[in-house]
């Protein structure tokens, strides 16, 4: 986290906001890509986890990966016939994109069975280490070779490469390759639960990240770095309290859940109102002295990220805390339903944004 956050007045002050608008739309655009890659599943086999024994499992984790690196394929023959450019970001720029998602999704699956087996070491290394590179690689690179969000790019493409490539191999030690035999039915069980991930998942990103575009139609792209940085240190601030209690509490929800779902239900209940509880006293606390962060890492030309970041505090918070329960959600597979309340909630939104924006 810190290591991220670090990154931010390093865009303020060697980007112009033009291009720290840009990063605004790949911390919008990676997400998205990586769901197109791995199609939801990187979900569907962490749902089998405690529902399936180490050879069956280690076969669903195989068709795993094999449907991220077909669809890396894909998006990369796909990319090469019709070489588009989207937005202000250039072809060649999706090349990286398409890389750095499909990395991010195996790291994802590689930190997730960890949490899952409660190995804490493997998943403090898998989940801190490639941002800490992304942000050691991306600064070295706008300071010694150019100035821009491409520096970035090939940061995130170092950091998160270097650990997809370890991924395999070191889940090769517990779940067998040799148990790996691809089957039909097994990647239709897969995307079967998966797929509702995608629009699901990518109403989730679009409600954090695509009001940013609309921005970028609206207004312009030195409004979208403005207000970037309000929602980005609103997000930091509430992943430091939440996200390590969140994946403290997946596995012991899951666990439950297997085991006596009325139990799993009380657990949550429990949790959520302590987390609402301990959280909203830390935020009164830091309200105040957040204004002379944001006001240190953007300068005066980034003031009003602050009313941003206090708007945007609300809907992380709350967006945090109902996905403790979603774990519960998710356990009887349904992933259409969170789809359908995602997609519901998100087309509010960016009507909303279009409502709201221009006035």
């Amino acid at each position: 986290l810190l290591s991220s956050l670090l990154l931010l007045p390093l865009f303020t002050n060697k980007l112009s906001k033009e291009e720290f608008g840009i990063v605004g739309l790949l911390w919008l655009i990676i997400p998205l890509s990586r769901r197109l890659l791995d199609l939801g599943s990187d979900v569907s086999v962490s749902l089998k986890f405690f529902k399936l024994e180490n050879k069956e499992l280690s076969n669903w984790l195989y068709h795993s990966f094999s449907i991220i690196f077909f669809n890396l394929l894909t998006w990369l023959f796909l990319l090469y016939l019709v070489n588009p450019t989207f937005s202000e970001i250039k072809s060649e720029d999706l090349v990286l994109i398409l890389f750095i998602a499909s990395f991010q999704s195996i790291n994802s699956i590689w930190s997730t069975f960890a949490k899952l087996e409660t190995n804490a070491t493997a998943y403090i290394l898998i989940t801190n280490l490639p941002q800490i590179i992304t942000t050691l690689f991306t600064t070295y690179f706008i300071y010694y070779v150019e100035i821009s969000y491409q520096s970035y790019l090939w940061g995130m493409l170092i950091g998160h490469g270097i650990f997809a490539f370890f991924a395999p191999l070191d889940l090769m030690r517990r779940y067998k390759l040799s148990s790996f035999s691809p089957q039909r039915i097994i990647y239709i069980k897969i995307l079967k639960v998966g797929l509702p991930v995608i629009p699901g998942t990518m109403s989730v990103i679009i409600l954090a990240s695509g009001d940013r575009y609309v921005i970028k139609e609206l207004i312009g792209l030195s409004q979208v770095a403005i207000y970037t940085l309000g929602y980005r240190m609103a997000e930091y601030f509430l992943i430091t309290f939440l996200q390590p209690l969140q994946n403290i509490l997946m596995p012991k929800i899951m666990s439950l859940a297997q085991k006596d779902i009325d139990e799993a239900i009380n657990y949550c209940e429990k949790i959520i109102k302590n987390v609402i509880y301990g959280v909203s006293f830390a935020i009164i606390i830091l309200f105040i002295p957040m204004k002379t962060i944001i006001n240190f890492i953007g300068g005066k030309d980034y003031n009003e990220s602050y009313p941003i970041f206090l708007l945007v505090m609300v809907g992380v918070f709350i967006s945090n805390v109902t996905s403790i329960s979603s774990v519960l959600f998710n356990h009887f597979e349904k992933t259409y339903l969170s789809m359908l309340l995602n997609i519901f909630i998100v087309v509010i939104n960016i009507g909303l944004n279009f409502l709201l924006i221009p006035l």
